[in-house]
C-alpha cells in the first residue's frame, strides 16, 4: 500500500555497481536513486549513458510529489 510519503512504487534492484558490476561498497545514484555505483570513478564513467535516465527519473519524482 502506498502512502502520501512514497515517491514511487518500490522496485527490486540488483545490488551491484551499474558500471563495473562490483557488489561491495555500493551506493544509490544521488540524483535518481534507481541505480547503484561503487565509486565516484564508476559514477563519472557511467554518467554519459545514465544522464538521460537519471534526469527523467528526477522529473518523474518531482511531478509525482507535486500531485500528492
Amino acid at each position: 500500500m502506498q502512502t502520501k510519503g512514497d515517491l514511487v512504487p518500490t522496485v527490486p534492484v540488483a545490488e551491484m555497481c551499474h558500471a563495473c558490476g562490483a557488489t561491495t561498497n555500493i551506493k544509490f545514484c544521488a540524483g535518481c536513486f534507481s541505480v547503484m555505483f561503487c565509486s565516484d570513478t564508476c559514477t563519472k564513467a557511467a554518467w554519459p549513458a545514465h544522464k538521460e535516465t537519471c534526469k527523467s527519473v528526477q522529473k518523474l519524482k518531482l511531478s509525482y510529489r507535486e500531485k500528492v
